[in-house]
């Protein structure tokens, strides 16, 4: 069928699932703009990542209702009720597969000559997505960039083609400093032989960049972006193991040095953010970046002042993963104060203190420019003093009187 066909599938009431990150429906999204009188009385499941998937479909149109698995900006004038579910990723398949209804999901991907549907360079929800849903539809890209090994869907009940490159995320800033002095000390806390998670972001691709002189490096992520390929083409990744990621999300170079790649798997969230197949994995660490850090070592990733930014996502997964890993690590790596604004990012009381994105005794170590805090004494005094250490020296003082 036509795109416009695919918009006509949209009824009055259904409950439709569109997929985000790189393999977001751009023209179908833009699509659904322009047909708003078909949009009434819908409910719209995003997993739209801020920044990302930029593009605002909420209150598309009368009594729609929007939910999304991150926070995002939704215009403030859009109609209708608009919801950020406060799941980490390791619960959204059960959500997806608990919904009362799921009428129909859009999907971008690629269809083969004997049938077969390869979700590309995205795992992530795809899978639970389509299960659950009545009817899908397929966004067929023949360009679609493939691993050698995908995670593949079953049969779609309907067919589009669609050729759109890939959403590009590329982070912008330069290297400075102190993201660089952050880099080595977290670099320095993984050995040869670690299964490795990074979030996205300046600090974790430094990380990469550092350790191209390991030995039997292992991937198992939620995301991978462009410090991947350096790290590759090093040497350090071990090679009689499967590479595991949720999405590659990067540039075009990225996705095309993935195209037909062998030794590498895409896979969907009920294995990339399992807490039983994380801790499972000998020596494995997580670097991950937050907020704010407190001094009893309970972690804020979603909220500056009063003001959300941010869903949990795989945090709590990769957290978890990394303390009850035999021999395995979870890293907190963030700058000790936003010094334009003169405020401390290792704070005695976070701006979600009620309910912290993750709780005291979630993370092994700490890093800031001033140095590394291991978490992993159970004396709260104790944390508190090595958080106080490399926290910015203007503001120790205060913190050591809190």
């Amino acid at each position: 069928m036509t795109l416009t066909d695919a918009i006509e599938l949209i009824e009055p009431g259904m409950t439709v699932f569109v997929h985000g990150s790189a393999t977001e429906p751009r023209a179908l999204v833009d699509a659904l703009h322009a047909s708003l009188a078909r949009l009434r009385d819908i409910h719209i499941i995003t997993s739209f990542i801020p920044g990302i998937n930029t593009v605002d479909i909420a209150g598309l149109g009368a009594g729609q209702r929007y939910t999304s698995f991150m926070a995002s900006a939704v215009k403030a004038d859009a109609p209708g009720p608009r919801e950020a579910l406060r799941l980490p990723y390791s619960a959204l398949s059960d959500y997806l597969t608990n919904l009362p209804r799921l009428d129909l999901a859009f999907i971008h991907g690629r269809v083969f000559g004997d049938g077969h549907v390869s979700t590309g360079l995205t795992g992530e929800l795809l899978r639970a997505a389509t299960a659950r849903a009545d009817r899908y539809c397929l966004l067929d890209s023949q360009s679609m960039p493939l691993p050698a090994v995908g995670c593949e869907l079953r049969e779609p009940d309907y067919h589009c083609t669609l050729e759109q490159p890939l959403i590009e995320y590329l982070p912008g800033g330069r290297v400075d400093d102190v993201s660089l002095q952050i880099a080595r000390q977290v670099a320095d806390l993984i050995p040869d032989g670690a299964t490795l998670q990074a979030g996205l972001g300046v600090i974790p691709s430094e990380v990469f960049a550092l350790l191209k002189d390991r030995k039997n490096l292992r991937i198992m992520s939620g995301m991978v972006s462009d410090a991947l390929v350096p790290l590759a083409e090093s040497g350090a990744l071990d090679p009689s193991y499967e590479q595991i990621f949720g999405m590659a999300l990067g540039s075009q170079s990225l996705y095309h040095w993935l195209n037909g790649r062998s030794g590498f798997r895409v896979a969907d969230c009920s294995e990339t953010h399992s807490w039983d197949v994380l801790r499972s994995i000998d020596g494995f660490h997580a670097v991950n970046s937050a907020l704010e850090v407190a001094l009893d070592g309970s972690i804020n990733s979603e909220k500056l002042g009063s003001r959300i930014v941010s869903g949990p996502g795989g945090l709590p997964d990769y957290a978890y993963g990394g303390t009850h890993s035999a021999d395995g690590a979870s890293v907190i790596a963030l700058p000790a104060s936003n010094r334009k604004r003169g405020i401390s990012r290792i704070v005695k009381r976070l701006a979600n203190h009620d309910s912290p994105t993750l709780q005291s005794g979630n993370v092994t170590h700490v890093v800031t420019e001033y140095g590394v805090a291991d978490l992993r004494t159970p004396d709260p005094l104790e944390r508190a003093a090595r958080l106080i250490a490399i926290a910015d020296p203007e503001h120790r003082a205060r913190l050591q009187s809190a």
